[in-house]
């Protein structure tokens, strides 16, 4: 059934949450009586005759919460005086007996009768002065938020703060600092890589798990199978220039293969596209990283890959492919730029 009721007093449509409140506020009605006498119209909310005595409850036993604390000898300090109805009611249902009887927020009544909840553990925020639990225990300083927890921690000085009279290092404190601060790494002196037993701890490691530098380096020397090269460059995802080329034939209606593979004597080498039923290769690259004359900033080591561009052309010639290079700067002043320089290739023979 749907939460949306129509008062029987004047026919307006409000939902259970609003229900309560106009009933008061309109027809001077207790929440309560109206359900009472429309039992069935709010069952599926969990309403229900007590077992023992009749009177309509809502709680997720069969009895309502007078004969519940009548049959379980509560103690006179687990029980709540409600101050709108005079009925002594158990802590843990006493917000569920606000809430479904008066219609009022757990809070809101605290706020208006700290002192019937101080032993529960409910007092003011020492900052905001906002109703709390005391949750603290360093010392019994209870906040509302985060945020106010922050600023009390600000103020502990001397004994006052958490770790008084421990002795810090130089490191520690360094830590402490950065995390105050928000700056990143341990710098100078306090890095712990600096350190000579350290840095030769570490270069063992390194050794042992195959990945020191130079002549040491299991693989010094040595290239990847054509197997392993194709493993690493298959789970490439494309990159937001090749995507814009992709979209480009995707639109001309070209077909294409993402990470073309060559393999000669052993070499594998891969490509960006090679186009579906063509000897037709496309490399886009980028200006930083392959060293486009037009641009100034390059990659540090832009030789080695022009080397490694040239070696892949002549490798794809032999096998009869023909390998077209695209800019990055090309691609993004104009993306057509790439079917127009391809389009011609499509319809003429080549070796």
């Amino acid at each position: 059934m749907s939460d949306i009721f129509i008062c029987k007093h004047c026919g307006k449509e409000l939902n259970v949450k609003q229900f309560g409140r106009h009933l008061w506020k309109v027809h001077k009605q207790r929440y309560e009586d109206y359900v009472k006498n429309h039992l069935d119209a709010f069952k599926h909310l969990g309403w229900k005759n007590c077992v023992e005595c009749g009177e309509i409850c809502k709680s997720t036993s069969d009895k309502c919460g007078k004969c519940y604390t009548k049959n379980h000898q509560i103690n006179d300090d687990q029980q709540i005086q409600c101050k709108h109805c005079s009925n002594k009611i158990h802590s843990k249902v006493f917000s569920q007996h606000l809430n479904v009887y008066h219609n009022i927020e757990f809070k809101d009544y605290v706020k208006d009768n700290l002192n019937d909840f101080r032993k529960f553990g409910w007092c003011n925020c020492v900052i905001c002065g906002n109703i709390c639990v005391n949750r603290s225990k360093i010392h019994n300083n209870p906040t509302c938020s985060s945020e106010c927890l922050a600023k009390v921690r600000k103020t502990w000085i001397g004994d006052l703060a958490p770790r008084f009279g421990a002795i810090l290092s130089n490191e520690t404190k360094q830590r402490i600092s950065i995390s105050n601060t928000g700056h990143e790494g341990l710098k100078g002196d306090l890095n712990p890589a600096r350190r000579p037993e350290v840095r030769e701890q570490i270069s063992k490691t390194r050794i042992e798990r195959g990945v020191a530098k130079g002549e040491n380096n299991p693989m010094f020397g040595k290239t990847h199978t054509p197997e392993a090269i194709k493993k690493i460059f298959s789970h490439r995802s494309m990159n937001k220039l090749e995507k814009m080329v992709a979209d480009e034939l995707d639109k001309a209606g070209v077909s294409y293969y993402f990470q073309f593979f060559i393999t000669e004597n052993g070499i594998c080498k891969s490509y960006d596209f090679k186009i579906r039923n063509k000897p037709l290769i496309i490399e886009v690259d980028g200006d930083f990283w392959h060293g486009n004359p037009k641009q100034t900033n390059h990659y540090e080591k832009v030789n080695e890959v022009k080397m490694n561009d040239i070696f892949k052309e002549q490798m794809a010639s032999r096998l009869g492919y023909k390998v077209i290079r695209i800019w990055e700067s090309d691609i993004k002043k104009d993306p057509s730029h790439v079917i127009k320089i391809i389009q011609p290739l499509l319809f003429i023979g080549y070796k």
